[in-house]
């Protein structure tokens, strides 16, 4: 059995695929000549989106409080009720803030 797990070892992938095919019928030597042979599959990597790098180490929420807090010129803590308000859509959020900030001048 260590002979045959030596020699099992020592055959490339290709070799081990091949011997496996002819094992189950599924590729005879015979086919392997013939024009007749499908061609082999093309095997495509998908790619990951590129995903913009971070320019801080906080987690997106207290990053999107932090810069809204800054920009807009209140607690963070109001940034955060606005971000909750607005289902964590930073547009969103903005936009309350902004209504809210407005409304407060006319009185």
């Amino acid at each position: 059995p260590q002979a045959a797990e030596t020699n099992e070892e020592e055959l490339s992938l290709d070799d081990k695929v091949a011997r496996a095919m002819d094992k189950f019928g599924l590729n005879s030597s015979a086919d392997a000549d013939t024009e007749e042979q499908t061609p082999a599959a093309t095997v495509v990597e998908p790619t990951a989106p590129a995903v913009p790098e971070r320019k801080s180490n906080l987690p997106p929420e207290e990053e999107m409080a932090q810069n809204i807090s800054s920009d807009l010129n209140v607690d963070i803590n109001i940034a955060y009720a606005a971000l909750a308000a607005g289902n964590w859509n930073d547009e969103m959020a903005r936009s309350i803030l902004q209504y809210e900030l407005d409304s407060m001048k006319d009185i």
